[in-house]
């Protein structure tokens, strides 16, 4: 009897683990980040040869929407400069605005680190870029 008693707190234990996995995999399949992943099928040239307005990203990854976010449906927006290197790396990256403060700024960064933009070359010499801009938005889908 005991036994039973065990293995049946043991299963309501497991079950309850399992479904705060689903819900929480619910809810971060409801949290949308509105940045694009990736560039809907625009080829975008890795070299560029003249100074443009803003540096442009070839490739970008999502920031992860923050767990203690997740489970209070905060929504908010994070703010960034950045200078993008001769290798085409950002550096230099800044945060110029977040809201609310505190919850997003980490994960936008780690982001924006990921990310790969086009090299400025001027006679075949690699270029620093001037700044860029960028806003990384959190918000659930309706």
């Amino acid at each position: 009897m005991i036994q039973r008693k065990n293995l049946n707190e043991k299963l309501l234990g497991l079950y309850k683990k399992l479904m705060f996995f689903i819900v929480f995999g619910f809810l971060v399949s409801c949290a949308k980040n509105t940045t694009d992943r990736h560039l809907q099928g625009r080829e975008i040239p890795r070299v560029i040869t003249k100074v443009t307005e803003k540096p442009q990203a070839y490739f970008r990854v999502n920031p992860r929407y923050p767990l203690k976010a997740v489970k209070q449906r905060i929504e908010g927006y994070v703010k960034i400069n950045f200078t993008v290197n001769e290798k085409g790396l950002p550096i230099n990256i800044n945060i110029v605005k977040s809201r609310p403060k505190g919850v997003f700024e980490r994960v936008a960064v780690d982001a924006l680190k990921h990310w790969r933009f086009q090299r400025l070359e001027v006679n075949g010499v690699p270029q620093v870029q001037k700044k860029g801009t960028e806003v990384f938005k959190f918000k659930f889908s309706k």
